[in-house]
Parts: structure tokens; sequence; C-alpha cells
């Protein structure tokens, strides 16, 4: 059996006075073999030879543009059918921007934006990322 580990960001700008606050998703590409135009957590594969916290970095610059401070781990996230191209074990992690936070779509996202936070339930997320910022919120 063949499984890949990845890694999501729950990146949430604190920076606004309750309940304000804000979380970057990114809208998976139309072409993609996994919830195609959906919105979802920044994150990706983890490569050979790369440790799980410069693989995030890595993503997130790769499909937002932007930097983050790494704060804690969330979780681990291992449900069997949590991705229909194949076995996926994510590793999600707590993240704050910083740094010039001009995001940017880019990569395999069709679109990035802030969501409030309150607003999130009303949207379409992408494989099993409700759970994580549920997750994320909690911790």
């Amino acid at each position: 059996m063949n499984v890949d580990l990845t890694v999501d960001g729950v990146i949430i700008d604190w920076n606004k006075p309750y309940p304000h606050q804000n979380i970057l998703l990114i809208r998976r590409s139309k072409t993609s073999r996994a919830f195609p135009g959906m919105w979802a957590l920044p994150g990706g594969k983890v490569e050979d030879g790369e440790l799980l916290e410069e693989a995030l970095h890595r993503e997130i610059m790769e499909e937002c543009g932007i930097k983050v401070a790494i704060h804690n781990m969330i979780g681990i996230y291992d449900a069997i059918e949590r991705d229909p191209r194949g076995r996926k074990i994510t590793i999600a992690y707590y993240c704050v921007p910083w740094g010039d936070v001009k995001i940017v779509a880019g990569d395999d996202a069709e679109d990035i934006g802030w969501f409030n936070l309150h607003d999130i339930n009303l949207m379409k997320l992408a494989f099993d990322h409700y759970d994580i910022i549920r997750d994320a919120l909690e911790t």
C-alpha cells in the first residue's frame, strides 16, 4: 500500500477584534483530481528529505505567497477515505501570518481569500478540513 504524508496549515489572522477573525483558504483548481473547485486549507505533500515544518512553509509559500509562524500541531488526520486519490495522512498545524501578508494564489490554487471564521460553515470545504479547523479552534 502506498501512503503519502501531507501537511495542512490553519492560518488565522487574529489582528481583528472578535468575532471578525479571518482564516485563509485556497480554492482548488477545477482540474484537480480531488475536490475540484472547492475551498481548502493550504498544504500538500511532504517531499523526500523534507521536515514536516519545512514542507508546510514551502506549501504555504507556493499556494499563498506568504510566510507564517508555525505555533503548534493541531493533530494527525488519517481517515482512510479522506482523499479520493488514495491513502493520505496529514499533520495539521496552527499558523499565523507574519511579514508582508500580500496573498497571491499560486501553484494549484485557483483562488485565495480570507474568510470570517463564523462564515466558513456555510462553505463547502475539501477533505476533512472542517474537522481540522474545529480542532484548531478548540486547542
